[in-house]
């Protein structure tokens, strides 16, 4: 195999390369997108669910406690990858907060 033949194969197998770890490196710290927590509906529970992106998300929900000296109540429910549903129980009371929680492994 001549120079010039051995050198263009040798540019084309990087080029290759590179354009294949750079489209893995953005796609593997893609976050998820499409978000959103919400009250099930029964009221027991709390939602959370994720229609695009890459990664795992999960819900969390901040009850005000009955007892006035202690301030709430935090109710998680598990990490789930992108498309599947995590779900908690909501304890009784007021909720201060409610949101979903997102990463990129």
């Amino acid at each position: 195999m001549g120079f010039k033949k051995l050198a263009a194969v040798l540019s084309v197998t990087a080029l290759i390369t590179g354009t294949t770890i750079l489209g893995t490196a953005s796609a593997a710290h893609a976050q998820p997108t499409g978000c959103s927590a919400q009250v099930g509906p029964t009221g027991t529970t709390v939602t959370s669910h994720c229609s695009g992106g890459y990664g795992y998300h999960k819900v969390v929900v901040y009850v005000k406690h009955r007892i006035p000296w202690n301030d709430y109540i935090i109710s998680e429910g598990p990490w789930r990858p992108v498309g599947e549903v995590s779900e908690a129980y909501l304890p009784p009371g007021p909720i201060l907060y409610l949101f979903y929680s997102t990463h990129s492994w």
